[in-house]
């Protein structure tokens, strides 16, 4: 679509539900032209999301292509990015989609219907129709089953290996950046059971088999885990290549989809759930799946572990965790039972003062419940053994 112009954005903020109904009344086709208020309405909804912050994992750079794609709103170029968006939309039936089995899928149809008259793309109308379209975006990468689920994993993987402290040394291989960082599991029993294994596929696996998976949600591993599970592959190999590490994760990842409580169909659109209701599914607080949700908490509890030091994470960890006393916490940490109850007192103020600002901040994304289980998760597999406080 080349040099195309529709009208400015300031007028098609301004289309109604009762503009739109009555286009699609009179129309007989299951594309919308590119005249019609609908498409420009879907085409300027699909740029707002491809330039806005959302969206920024690797899976979803497709819809964040920003080159211009020849069409403008008014004077304003919209992004190649935006058409890919309109694209997966229309696969997941925003507008008429007539299936083998000949049943039809209306989506756009269905908002409209849900909506005042009167409402208009600048207010409810946008609103609703841009939330329906990042849960596409969402459910695009989120199909049912194994081989989805680990791509997204691989992806993370992937990731993560730029982020941590690896040297490529080619595509798929990769090493430690320094040997410290592989000092605590060199005094693991892992690594004293795995050390003399022959070959690197039995190490990996010993590892592997070691590390938790994150039941009850969508993501099989934390970041954290992730991490760590790279880091003790290298320490236990000292070159480890990617596609043979994650061969083993992958059978890994059949134990998840057997026992996580939440099923991968609960994020797709096999789900079977015939009485859908599209409006109380728009009107909710949190418009996204389950997996992009826990990303956020998980990136929020790596924030509030940056507030306190390793000392402060290893009594919290001693504390709640393995639910030491202060007498034994005293004995641990060569300090007075008195000073170990201030201490902890300070503590859990602290801890409690943080957690409330961050849930102010992500009101709408997660509760208090959720963050403080998710960074229990974060220190609890953390290898702390700090000098006398």
């Amino acid at each position: 679509m080349l040099n195309d112009s529709l009208p400015g954005i300031r007028e098609i903020k301004l289309y109604t539900v009762q503009d739109l109904l009555l286009e699609l009344e009179v129309s007989t086709s299951t594309d919308l032209p590119i005249s019609s208020k609908s498409f420009q309405t879907c085409i300027y909804i699909c740029d707002l999301i491809s330039k806005s912050v959302k969206f920024k994992a690797q899976q979803y750079s497709e819809f964040k292509e920003l080159d211009p794609s020849g069409t403008f709103l008014g004077q304003t170029s919209v992004s190649n990015g935006a058409f890919a968006i309109y694209s997966v939309a229309c696969e997941s039936g925003l507008v008429l989609l007539k299936s083998d089995d000949g049943n039809t899928v209306f989506e756009l149809k269905k908002i409209l219907d849900s909506l005042d008259l009167d409402d208009t793309v600048g207010g409810k109308l946008g609103a609703y129709l841009r939330t329906f379209i990042e849960r596409c975006l969402i459910k695009n990468f989120q199909k049912s089953g194994q081989v989805q689920v680990s791509d997204r994993l691989f992806t993370r993987f992937k990731e993560e290996l730029k982020k941590g402290p690896f040297i490529a040394t080619s595509a798929l291989n990769y090493k430690i950046k320094e040997e410290k960082h592989c000092e605590p599991f060199l005094t693991t029993d892992i690594y004293l059971q795995a050390k003399d294994f022959p070959n690197p596929e039995d190490k990996y696996r010993k590892i592997v088999n070691h590390m938790p998976l994150w039941f009850g949600t969508n993501n099989v591993m934390e970041t954290k885990a992730i991490k760590q599970l790279l880091i003790d592959a290298v320490c236990s190999s000292g070159e480890v290549n990617l596609n043979e590490l994650f061969l083993i994760v992958k059978e890994k990842v059949k134990d998840w989809l057997v026992n996580s409580p939440l099923s991968i169909e609960y994020n797709s659109d096999t789900s079977g759930d015939s009485e859908y209701s599209l409006k109380n599914t728009l009107k909710s607080d949190n418009f996204f799946d389950n997996n992009l949700n826990y990303l956020i908490i998980e990136e929020e509890s790596k924030r509030l572990l940056s507030k306190f030091s390793e000392e402060e994470i290893y009594f919290l960890k001693l504390k709640f965790l393995e639910n030491k006393t202060f007498e034994e916490i005293s004995s641990l940490i060569d300090k007075s039972t008195s000073t170990v109850g201030e201490k902890s007192k300070k503590l859990i103020a602290k801890l409690e003062k943080e957690i409330t600002i961050i849930i102010q901040q992500n009101e709408n994304n997660f509760d208090k419940e959720e963050l403080v289980s998710t960074f229990i998760n974060e220190i609890k597999y953390m290898r702390l053994v700090p000098e006398k406080m």
